[in-house]
């Protein structure tokens, strides 16, 4: 520090002065405080602010070396020795660097520029845009000043890794280079400096001081298991039998979205709310379309249940191919909604997340989400500010989708996984099914949510009505819900075996013969949508028959058949002549 105040100390005041200013030091206008300013994180953070590309080359060659030649200079970073000098210039003007002249030689090739020691102490550069993160402490407030606490605080709020620059624009106070000192000395922050453009000053906590729940914000308890998966099947049922059509607005019928609304079971979000209309409803048609089982057609939305396409429904492998193509895919715009559905990259930093700490307050689970995240992401110091507020965004939303999606759940105010997010996160299983509900004469059903396996209450909800859904879900079996269960193509069978294998107390003996009955008893409507052909000559029809039957699904009348619509190129073949004119009509009726 005493070389740097020499040197600026051969300044006279009006060069002190308009050093001062051009560094928007309004309070300082002597030697004394701008050596101060100078060998300080805030110093160099302003200064080094000022530097070009070049200039940032220049400086990490600096600290790596012990000072370097200008020919050296320019055989490594390919600079002419005017810009070396014009550089070197800027080290004097800010006094934070020297050039040793070498006398020798007439011209300055041997010259050579270097840090001032008390720089390059403070300096930690980033080598290679690669910024290594030292692992979280876990504290309880203990141990710090209020203002050192206050600091902390806010840095663990905004992700515990931002620029110097944001702290100088958000953090409330006038002591920052004090505390910045202060928690460096300590070892409670870590200063890392980016000396590529533009330069930034990048601050780290390794403290994380524990957050209470907000308890007036959040649910006591909220487990959505895999009802998300459930509520798919629901939304299925309602659409296949009674559609879900757009307006001439291009938006949903409000009677169709009321009957899905209606019947699917409500949804938590980290907050301990229940989410919303439109996003129930849009979040269960973004899965359909990932899972490939959703057509829209003729302003209306269609859906087809393929085992296969749903992995033979089991709800683990669901969610592993739905978390696996959800990074592919792309965002159609009719289906908006804020929630997020989780990626496989999502879930490996949930785990690392839920790594640190197995119990977190909501705050604290946003919090350490937008840490791995920007420690995951270099490119963000790029343009910070703006950066920043994408990524807190995001975290609030992965904190919403882990609970929604039944990987995370709230017990006594705080967030922790639930088996589901264990078993995908750390390949826990999960627990085994045991004898826990209750079966009366009536066909009603009780079952404790926390003592039966996720996976076999998904498999049961798909069968039952779900009377209340709570911590005991009162549930009731009707003919409806097995039938639709059947539509689905869900045979009873399973349905039989998780009731064997969980029942508390013997299933009614004519149980499954009244099941067997009901789907004897079905009668199966479907409705589709037809390619109509008329024809104004019979004989065309029936050339068609003989020449092309499987053309022809079903032969009307004289003049009018059902046809394969993707053999049309067939029919125009056939009417290959003078005498016949095709034109394809959507508007064609009977």
């Amino acid at each position: 520090m005493e070389k740097i105040k020499k040197n600026l100390e051969k300044k006279n005041p009006d060069e002190i002065k308009e050093l001062c200013e051009r560094l928007g030091l309004e309070k300082i206008r002597n030697a004394d405080g701008l050596t101060k300013f100078i060998n300080s994180y805030s110093g160099i953070n302003r200064i080094f602010s000022t530097f070009n590309s070049s200039d940032l080359e220049i400086i990490e060659e600096l600290t790596c070396n012990n000072g370097v030649t200008y020919t050296e200079l320019n055989r490594r970073l390919k600079l002419s020795i005017e810009e070396i000098v014009d550089f070197s210039s800027k080290l004097d003007y800010y006094g934070i660097g020297y050039t040793l002249k070498n006398r020798k030689h007439l011209n300055n090739k041997l010259d050579k520029i270097a840090l001032y020691p008390s720089i390059e102490e403070l300096l930690k550069p980033i080598k290679n845009d690669s910024l290594t993160i030292e692992g979280l402490k876990f504290s309880k407030q203990s141990g710090f000043n209020k203002n050192l606490r206050e600091f902390i605080s806010f840095l663990n709020e905004n992700g515990n890794i931002m620029t110097l620059d944001f702290i100088n624009k958000h953090f409330p106070g006038d002591k920052i280079e004090s505390l910045l000192m202060t928690a460096v000395s300590e070892k409670i922050i870590h200063i890392h400096h980016k000396l590529s453009s533009p330069f930034e000053t990048i601050v780290s906590s390794v403290e994380f001081i524990e957050k209470a729940p907000v308890i007036s914000n959040i649910a006591k308890k909220a487990d959505n298991g895999y009802n998300i998966l459930n509520n798919l099947f629901y939304t299925y049922d309602i659409i296949s039998s009674h559609g879900l059509f757009y307006t001439q607005q291009e938006k949903f019928r409000k009677v169709d979205k009321r009957r899905i609304i209606d019947n699917i079971i409500p949804l938590f979000d980290s907050g301990g709310r229940i989410l919303d209309e439109d996003n129930s409803l849009f979040i269960m048609l973004k899965i359909f379309d990932i899972l490939k089982v959703m057509k829209e057609h003729r302003g209306s939305i269609h859906i087809e249940i393929d085992p296969e396409k749903l992995l033979n429904f089991d709800p683990f492998q669901m969610y592993r191919y739905i978390f696996l193509k959800s990074s592919d895919y792309g965002n159609n715009e009719k289906f908006n909604t804020t929630v997020i559905i989780p990626t496989i990259s999502d879930l490996k930093l949930l785990k690392s997340v839920f790594s640190l700490s197995k119990s977190l307050s909501r705050e604290d689970l946003i919090n350490l989400i937008f840490h791995q995240k920007i420690k995951q992401d270099f490119s963000i110091f790029k343009s910070f500010e703006h950066n920043f507020y994408r990524i807190k965004e995001s975290s609030i939303a992965l904190a919403d989708a882990s609970i929604i999606f039944g990987l995370s759940k709230i017990s006594n105010n705080m967030i922790e996984l639930t088996e589901i997010g264990r078993k995908l996160m750390f390949s826990l299983p999960e627990k085994k099914s045991s004898k826990c509900i209750y079966i009366n004469p009536n066909m009603t059903l009780l079952i404790p949510q926390n003592e039966i396996p996720p996976s076999d209450l998904f498999t049961l909800l798909n069968y039952i009505k779900v009377v209340k859904h709570d911590i005991l879900i009162e549930a009731q079996i009707t003919k409806q819900s097995i039938l639709n269960a059947y539509k689905r193509k869900m045979g009873p069978a399973v349905f039989m075996t998780m009731l064997l294998n969980n029942s508390k107390n013997d299933i009614p003996q004519n149980f499954s013969f009244l099941i067997d009955e009901w789907i004897h008893q079905l009668n199966e409507v479907s409705i589709g949508y037809v390619t109509l052909l008329r024809s104004s000559s019979s004989a065309f029809l029936d050339n068609l028959m003989h020449h092309k039957k499987k053309v022809i699904i079903a032969r009307i009348n004289e003049n009018f058949a059902v046809i394969d619509r993707n053999r049309i190129d067939e029919i125009t073949s056939l009417a290959d002549d003078d005498s016949t004119q095709i034109s394809i009509d959507d508007e064609l009726k009977f």
